[in-house]
């Protein structure tokens, strides 16, 4: 029952009530319900944890699943988490950081200005990532959620500068589970509704 959207790039943190009336594979109807646990690693490729979110659930078989849009608001919340780690990012962050950007090695290769070898050495272990090109990955992750509206300028700022240290000094590890609830959630659509609209373009003088 668990769906994997492919790249994992994530476009809003709205999202409706779950719908009412699919049918689930087995020929069951998925019914709203509260998912006291929800494995969402297969969606990010490591541990996070869903807790006491309104997904839905097959009434035969009991398989469950989630909504688009709250799919869409823990990806993104999923994002903040990693950028706030007090440490060097390992393969699969660096490899979700990047899904996220729906960027390819190469694309993101060239916008840090190095061999796409390199971006495929930190995803797969080969390597661990540089302190430099670690803070500009999660520049680059920040600065999206910022154009699409999700996170204020300002936190994402005092992000970088909590973290700029503890990058520079701890190397990558293996990552901890990402547990995520309601109050998660909330917090997320709120911070996405504190963001301050760009200034109005200035008139001509003339």
């Amino acid at each position: 029952m668990h769906s994997t959207p492919s790249g994992g790039k994530a476009m809003t943190n709205e999202f409706p009530k779950p719908p009412q009336g699919i049918k689930c594979e087995c020929g069951g109807t998925l019914v709203t319900a509260i998912l006291p646990k929800y494995d969402f690693s297969g969606y990010v490729g490591f541990e996070v944890m869903l807790n006491g979110m309104e997904g839905l659930r097959c009434d035969k078989c009991g398989g469950e699943t989630l909504p688009g849009g709250l799919i869409n608001v823990v990806l993104n919340y999923t994002i903040v988490q990693i950028v706030k780690q007090p440490r060097r990012l390992n393969g699969a962050e660096a490899r979700y950081l990047r899904h996220s950007m729906d960027a390819t090695q190469e694309e993101l290769a060239t916008r840090m200005g190095i061999a796409r070898e390199t971006v495929g050495k930190w995803e797969c272990g080969g390597a661990d990532i540089s302190a430099q090109h670690d803070f500009v990955l999660r520049v680059f992750a920040l600065t999206m959620l910022i154009g699409q509206g999700l996170l204020p300028a300002e936190l994402a700022r005092q992000i970088m500068a909590d973290t700029f240290v503890s990058v520079r000094a701890e190397p990558p590890r293996p990552a901890t589970t990402i547990d995520v609830d309601l109050s998660d959630i909330g917090r997320m659509r709120t911070l996405a509704a504190q963001r301050k609209p760009p200034p109005a373009p200035r008139s001509a003088v003339g």
